[in-house]
């Protein structure tokens, strides 16, 4: 499919496009658009992709119900695309060794949403403008690097029971939270943990992982740990957020060396316990340091 269009006649969703096991698709230069009669009937979402060794390169999905549904894949690169004004942009399930590489998501009310997905590799993104920039569900070993997300109404990065995801020097801004991480309430063998975050921006919840290195500018909440365990956070700024940081029924969690700038609240603690503080820096804080409840900490300064 090279220099094509493919849209409805009268701009309403009334189709979609099937791309069955075993064949072969490749795609440049196109433009998909009004794709789309469900959201249930996964098969007639959008364009839906069941093959593998796909290529979708330099091409525009717009007014999809979902822009592309790849499932039961691998070894695919989805490069240099602009994908808007969606309802998913791109979901992806079961599908491994995928690359999601310099695409330009704005305007969907989801970006990228990962689900049972492994080995998969997101860079260079821009995602903007949405409820939620990139979602992984029970997905691990993949890296997510280098992408910039802002102006997410939920959130800007999102890890459910995923782990051994490496996420790195991602700018994230303007979202309610930057990156959080969680359990569902049913307990699956997997909580999110052992993921490492260099150089980015996120709130987190979970247990056993090391926050180093971060900014982490302009979100409602800069690092909020709720009921999150026996984490690390390391040498991070955070500035101009409205909570600093936030430590709500968590424990024997360490923060060391943090620098918390123009924030309206510094550190908030509630209902937590055994956690130690050491060599905090408070600057130009409106309210810097604030037990609720019952909370006890360590405080080294």
């Amino acid at each position: 499919m090279i220099n094509s269009t493919i849209t409805s006649l009268n701009s309403t969703n009334c189709y979609y496009m099937s791309i069955d096991n075993g064949a072969y698709f490749y795609m440049d230069n196109s433009e998909i658009s009004y794709a789309g009669i469900s959201l249930i009937d996964k098969e007639k979402s959008g364009l839906w992709i069941n093959t593998s060794n796909v290529v979708i390169n330099a091409s525009r999905m717009h007014h999809n119900l979902c822009g592309m549904y790849i499932i039961d894949s691998y070894n695919n690169t989805i490069a240099n695309n602009l994908i808007f004004d969606n309802t998913f942009a791109i979901y992806v399930e079961h599908t491994n060794s995928t690359i999601f590489a310099n695409n330009k998501i704005i305007n969907n009310d989801h970006g990228l949403f990962l689900i049972y997905s492994f080995n998969n590799t997101i860079k260079h993104n821009v995602i903007s403008n949405g409820d939620y920039g990139i979602v992984l569900g029970f997905s691990h070993d993949s890296n997510i690097v280098n992408n910039t997300i802002s102006n997410c109404k939920e959130k800007g990065i999102e890890l459910i029971a995923s782990y051994n995801n490496a996420i790195v020097n991602n700018t994230l801004s303007e979202c309610a939270f930057a990156v959080y991480l969680h359990q569902p309430t049913v307990v699956y063998t997997h909580l999110p943990e052992s993921n490492i975050f260099v150089k980015n921006t996120f709130s987190a919840n979970s247990e056993g992982n090391i926050l180093i290195g971060n900014t982490i500018t302009h979100n409602r909440y800069g690092i909020a740990l709720q009921d999150s365990h026996y984490n690390a956070v390391i040498n991070n700024t955070l500035v101009d957020n409205y909570y600093g940081i936030t430590i709500d029924a968590s424990k024997n969690n360490i923060l060391v060396n943090n620098v918390i700038i123009r924030n309206q609240y510094g550190i908030t603690l509630q209902d937590s316990y055994y956690n130690t503080i050491i060599n905090l820096s408070l600057i130009h804080i409106s309210e810097p340091t604030r037990p609720l409840y019952i909370s006890y900490a360590v405080f080294c300064l």
